[in-house]
C-alpha cells in the first residue's frame, strides 16, 4: 500500500473498528514511502483526523442526510473523516485533488454507490450548502463526559489553553547522553541534521527525520519529551545515594540520572518484563539495575535517598501527541487510576528514607490526580514536607504543592511534579 492517503485511510479504519492506538500504526507503513513527503502527508491527516474527531464527525452527520454516519462501515467512516479533514484542514492542496484522491480511493475500498454519495458530501461541503455549530466539547472532540468533569477541576481559561494546544502539531524531542553536562553541538552539526537545541546541552527539537539517520550522533539518541527531559533535571542530588525509579518503564528518567550522577546508585522498577529488558538492553551503565515487581508490593529490604514515582495516569497532559485519549478517557477510568496512584504512592513513601526526597511526577493535568492527590497524601503523612522546586530555565504553573511544566509556552507535553521530603 503506496498511497498516503489510502493508508491514512486505513488507520483511521482501525482506529475506529479496533480501538488501535495510531502512533504503533504509523511507525509500522512509515517504511511503505520512499518520499518523506509521503510520510509526512500521512502522518499529518492520521493526526489531524484524530485529534478532529468529535467536530469531523459533527459535520459529517450535519451533511448526510438524517445524520446517519454511525450506521456507515467503519472504512466508509474513515474515508468520511479523513477526506473531510484534508479539505478543511490542509488548505495549500487544491480541493479538487482532494475530492477525486479519496472518491478514487473508494472506488476500489467499498462500492460505486457509496463513491457518490462521498462525491457529492464533499463537494456540498466545499460550497457551504450548511452551517455546523459546536458545542464546546465539540470544537476541542474531547468527549462530553471528560470536557464536563475537567471543566470542573480546572481553570476555565486554562483548560481552554489545554484543549487548544491538543489541537496543535505536537514537536518531536531527542536527547544525546554523551552531551549531558557537556556542550551542545555546533551549530554547523545541528543545522546539517535539522536539529535545533532546546534549554540542556543533552537536548535537541527535531526538525527533520529524514536527516538522523545521517552521522554518528545521530545513531546514539534517545527520543524523549521535552516535558520529562525538564522534570527528570528537577530531581535532587544526593551524593553517593541511593535512587529508585518504582515504576520506570522505558526507564528514560532513570537512565539519565545514571548518567548524568556517576557516583550514585540506580534502580528502575517495572512489573513490565518485556519493557524493562528492552530498557536493560538499551541502556547500559555500571550503576543502573533492574529489578521486575509490582510496585505495590516491592521487595526491597532498604531505604532509598531519592525515590521517583510516575505511576499510570490519565494522560491528559499528552493530548497533542496522543489525541485518542481526549475520545477514550471516562471518569471511571480516571478514578480506577487514582485508587491505584494512592496505592503506589504509599509504597513509594515507605521506601523513602528519612532525610531522602519522593519526586511524583504524571502527564496528567488532572488536579485530582496531581496537587489533590499530595494534599490528602500529607493529611495522613506527618512525616513528609513540600519542598520548593526551583529552576533557572523554567517558569512554571505554581501550585501549592507541586508545580507544571506548562505545555503551551515550551512547546511539549504538559508535566505535574511534586517533590517531597521525609523529615523522620
Amino acid at each position: 500500500m503506496k498511497n498516503p492517503r489510502e493508508v491514512a485511510v486505513e488507520i483511521i479504519r482501525r482506529f475506529i473498528e479496533d480501538n488501535a492506538w495510531i502512533t504503533p500504526l504509523l511507525r509500522t507503513y512509515h517504511s511503505n514511502f520512499a518520499d518523506i513527503r509521503d510520510s509526512e502527508l500521512m502522518t499529518e491527516v492520521v493526526y489531524g483526523t484524530v485529534k478532529n474527531f468529535f467536530k469531523l464527525r459533527k459535520i459529517a452527520n450535519t451533511y448526510l442526510n438524517k445524520g446517519n454516519f454511525d450506521f456507515l462501515r467503519p472504512i466508509q467512516q474513515a474515508l468520511i473523516l479523513v477526506s473531510i479533514y484534508e479539505l478543511l484542514y490542509l488548505t495549500k492542496i487544491p480541493e479538487y485533488a482532494t475530492i477525486h484522491s479519496y472518491v478514487e480511493i473508494s472506488k476500489r475500498l467499498t462500492n460505486l454507490e457509496f463513491s457518490k454519495l462521498l462525491n457529492g458530501l464533499l463537494r456540498n461541503i466545499q460550497r457551504k450548502i450548511k452551517i455546523v455549530e459546536f458545542e464546546p466539547y465539540e470544537v476541542f472532540s474531547i468527549n462530553k463526559e471528560l470536557f464536563d468533569y475537567l471543566s470542573q477541576k480546572i481553570d476555565f481559561d486554562l483548560l481552554i489553553a489545554i484543549l487548544t494546544h491538543s489541537l496543535q502539531p505536537h514537536k518531536v524531542y531527542l536527547r544525546c547522553d554523551d552531551l549531558i553536562d557537556n556542550k551542545p553541538l555546533s551549530t554547523e552539526h545541528s543545522s546539517k541534521c535539522c536539529l535545533e537545541n532546546v534549554i540542556f546541552p543533552e537536548t535537541y527539537w527535531v526538525k527533520n527525520f529524514s536527516s538522523l539517520t545521517e552521522c554518528s550522533f545521530c545513531k546514539n539518541i534517545i527520543f524523549q519529551d521535552l516535558s520529562t527531559q525538564i522534570a527528570q533535571h528537577l530531581v535532587p542530588y544526593v551524593p553517593r545515594g541511593t535512587y529508585l525509579d518504582l515504576t520506570s518503564a522505558p526507564s528514560l528518567k532513570s537512565s539519565f540520572l545514571a548518567k548524568r550522577f556517576s557516583d550514585v546508585l540506580v534502580i528502575s522498577n517495572d512489573l513490565n518484563f518485556k519493557k524493562l529488558k528492552k530498557a536493560k538492553e538499551s541502556f547500559v551503565s555500571h550503576n543502573h539495575f533492574f529489578v521486575c515487581s509490582d510496585a505495590q508490593i516491592p521487595p526491597f529490604k532498604k531505604l532509598f535517598d531519592v525515590v521517583i514515582l510516575d505511576p499510570p495516569c490519565s494522560g491528559l497532559g499528552t493530548l497533542r501527541r496522543k489525541p485518542e485519549i481526549k475520545i477514550r478517557m471516562s471518569v471511571q477510568i480516571i478514578k480506577n487510576l487514582i485508587k491505584l496512584q494512592e496505592k503506589l504512592l504509599r509504597s513509594a513513601s515507605d521506601l523513602t528514607k528519612p532525610g531522602g526526597y519522593l519526586c511524583y511526577m504524571t502527564c496528567t493535568v488532572n488536579p485530582e490526580e496531581n496537587e489533590e492527590m499530595i494534599a490528602r497524601f500529607l493529611k495522613h503523612r506527618s512525616d513528609f514536607i513540600i519542598e520548593p522546586i526551583k529552576s533557572e530555565e523554567i517558569e512554571f504553573i505554581q501550585r501549592e504543592y507541586g508545580v507544571y511544566i506548562d505545555g503551551s509556552k515550551y512547546d511539549c507535553d504538559y508535566f505535574f511534579i511534586s517533590k517531597l521530603r521525609r523529615t523522620k
